[in-house]
């Protein structure tokens, strides 16, 4: 799972420096949030997106590391400079999206990589739970939808997408005394196994994974909860698909 910072946010600014650190501070709590509840560990980014930043009037970003008053506490400070400069660093080519009359090659590669969008809510452009825009692919313009971060509650919109998933043992799936195929792993590493799953079926109700090169099918049966078994009669579409996410 990818989430990708929006580098089209750096084009707008706050009021104030105030109003810029409140919804900062909101961000900080949301990265938070998915860094302890799904396998996110760190934005993604060709470059260093947020550099010179100018987030209010006469006030850049890079001030706000080095800020003396209190606005930001030193933990705070800390992660944010962890966050929005150490990236997980990808690459892009030609294509690009366009939003409004903004064009951005990065948020292009989210859409076409199936990744979501961080933004940090500079003005009411970004603050909704997905960017409708337009994806210039070659002589192409394909109206586009890109699932969009920028608040606490697009985190539980987004759960799905986000693999918030959690892992129940059932049963059925117990060695010796089940009556479905068996799940051979402990409670813990399915539920690690989980969080790298993907989608089988393009509505998150069926996942897949691979461990020790055996699949593993992973059913949806309440909310984001989910019991699993090894799934030695995988279809080969199906396996496909994982393969191109797991090696082992």
């Amino acid at each position: 799972m990818e989430i990708v910072a929006n580098d089209l946010v750096v084009q707008s600014r706050f009021q104030d420096i105030y109003s810029a650190v409140q919804e900062i501070k909101n961000s900080i709590e949301i990265l938070k949030i998915l860094k302890k509840s799904t396998n996110f560990q760190r934005l993604s980014s060709k470059k260093d997106v947020f550099k010179n930043w100018e987030i209010a009037p006469n006030y850049f970003i890079e001030q706000l590391f080095n800020d003396q008053s209190g606005l930001l506490n030193k933990d705070e400070k800390l992660f944010l400079i962890t966050m929005l400069t150490n990236f997980r660093r990808i690459q892009y080519h030609e294509d690009v999206f366009q939003f409004n009359k903004l064009i951005s090659s990065q948020c292009a590669w989210a859409y076409l990589n199936h990744a979501m969008l961080f933004s940090i809510p500079v003005d009411e452009r970004w603050s909704t739970e997905k960017l409708v825009g337009v994806l210039k692919k070659g002589d192409k313009d394909i109206e586009v939808e890109i699932s969009n971060i920028a608040y606490l509650e697009h985190v539980k919109i987004h759960e799905q997408q986000l693999q918030m998933w959690k892992y129940e043992f059932n049963k059925k799936h117990a060695e010796k005394y089940g009556w479905g195929t068996v799940m051979d792993l402990t409670d813990i590493d399915a539920q690690e196994l989980l969080l790298k799953a993907v989608s089988l079926d393009n509505t998150y109700k069926h996942l897949g994974a691979k461990k020790n090169g055996k699949y593993y099918s992973f059913r949806r049966h309440h909310e984001n909860c989910y019991h699993g078994y090894w799934d030695d009669t995988m279809q080969e579409k199906c396996r496909i698909i994982v393969d191109k996410h797991f090696r082992n």
